[in-house]
């Protein structure tokens, strides 16, 4: 009886700090201060969700943002406040407004610090011109939105440009746009699970 005793209570000890050791998944989405693409947020939020990832939107500012399809978000918390170890992968959201902040220094450096901290660094439609100039694709397999601007600033980056709907490298995603948004928001998640 004894050593049952003691076999449970080991067990129980084991399991406890399992539970305690596996904290849940997170990424931060990062959207532009002004018409953002909605359906490239909503299916990347929602699919990470899904997967049980914890999701944190940020922007320039905590301040309403509007959609290029006429929605409306909050985003949690401003891009200088993201703290890359609280998060697993940082997913740059396109649209319109992303080319106001495509240069944005504290952004680019948010990028460098996940790269850099081996984390998941991922992109859709123009935003992953950040990537690119946060000089994390150069060499790397990447899509973006087929503008010729966009495409041209990868290449001159050092991007190998693929046209896909969706291209995986490892750490890093990237989407060509609002195409991409169901399958770039499934292969961010399953990047988590």
């Amino acid at each position: 009886m004894k050593k049952f005793l003691l076999a449970s209570m080991a067990a129980l000890a084991i399991a406890s700090f399992c539970a305690a050791e596996a904290k849940p998944k997170a990424a931060v989405l990062v959207i532009p201060a002004d018409q953002v693409q909605d359906n490239e947020l909503i299916q990347a939020k929602a699919a990470l969700e899904k997967a049980g990832v914890k999701v944190t939107v940020a922007a320039p500012a905590v301040a309403p943002v509007k959609g290029m399809l006429g929605g409306s978000f909050m985003p949690d918390i401003a891009i200088a406040s993201i703290d890359p170890s609280k998060f697993d992968l940082i997913a740059c959201i396109g649209g319109m407004g992303i080319f106001q902040i495509w240069g944005d220094q504290a952004y680019l450096e948010k990028v460098q610090e996940f790269n850099n901290s081996g984390k998941f660094v991922t992109g859709t439609c123009g935003a992953v011109g950040v990537l690119a100039n946060a000089g994390v694709i150069a060499g790397i397999k990447a899509t973006c939105y087929p503008d010729n601007s966009v495409i041209s600033l990868l290449k001159a980056k050092g991007a190998l440009y693929t046209g896909d709907v969706v291209t995986v490298s490892g750490r890093i995603v990237t989407g060509n746009g609002p195409d991409a948004a169901v399958p770039f928001g499934q292969a961010i998640a399953k990047l988590l699970m």
